[in-house]
């Protein structure tokens, strides 16, 4: 009786032995040993894997290496070079740059057309056919603008067969000769000459339309005389006629300027 108590006891129920694994007895799955000698041991051995000790030895290894590097390079460079040059050259010439002295001569005659009326005129009141020669001197600098030259020097009457009528018609100071000459162009262009000027005034250069004797000053203009730089001199003649005084005068006008430079 206690043989077939025995057998059954190491029975595993279905007729054979009972099979050791790693881990069926406490202490197996962390001796270090291969209890089963399968080859594994503690929890390496899949007997092992259910128990505690070998629970904590689950192994999380989640490493996040997450390397997020936004380098930014905005290298924006504004290279403006704005180089504005204004080079405005205005040279105002004077167009007697050159010049140093003006000497002018004035020769003007007065004919009174009519032999008959010129015979009575000036046996009457002296109004007779006659010439007079004025003479102007300039020396430069005075003054000079956009459209005029002035020289400063003298003006005088230096001869005249002529009585009073007719040498009041141009002023001119007896006592003193100081006086300025003024040459006077059309335009700032200076190409054109318009006029000469005599002048006691060194301000009234432009010719005085009204009593421009009573204002010390004495001109001939509408020269149209073409101009250039450098000129050494000019002529003018002129001839016209006036009945104002009552009868028919032919006036001749001779202008014989020298530049000196």
């Amino acid at each position: 009786m206690l043989l077939a108590i025995l057998w059954v006891a190491c029975s595993d129920g279905d007729g054979g032995p009972a099979e050791a694994y790693e881990g069926d007895a406490a202490g197996e799955c962390d001796n270090g040993a291969d209890d089963d000698r399968d080859g594994f041991f503690d929890c390496a051995d899949n007997g092992c894997m259910g128990s505690s000790v070998c629970a904590g030895a689950e192994a999380d290894a989640d490493t996040d290496a997450d390397s997020d590097s936004d380098t930014d390079s905005d290298s924006d460079t504004d290279s403006d070079t704005d180089t504005d040059t204004d080079s405005d050259s205005d040279t105002d010439t004077d167009p007697l740059a050159d010049v140093g002295t003006i000497d002018l001569t004035y020769d003007v005659s007065f004919d009174i057309v009519d032999p008959t009326t010129e015979s009575t005129l000036c046996a009457a009141y002296g109004i007779c056919d006659c010439a007079m020669t004025f003479e102007a001197h300039g020396d430069k600098p005075y003054d000079t603008g956009a459209t005029y030259t002035t020289l400063g020097g003298t003006w005088e009457r230096t001869a005249s067969d002529c009585g009073e009528v007719f040498e009041g018609a141009i002023w001119v100071d007896e006592i003193d000769p100081t006086a300025w000459v003024s040459l006077v162009f059309t335009d700032a262009t200076c190409s054109e000459l318009d006029a000469w000027v005599a002048h006691g005034d060194p301000a009234d250069w432009a010719p005085i339309d009204d009593s421009p004797g009573e204002n010390e000053q004495f001109y001939v203009r509408s020269m149209n005389i073409a101009w250039k730089s450098g000129a050494t001199g000019f002529e003018y003649h002129d001839e016209s006629s006036d009945f104002s005084a009552g009868f028919e005068l032919a006036v001749r006008n001779d202008v014989d300027a020298t530049i000196t430079k």
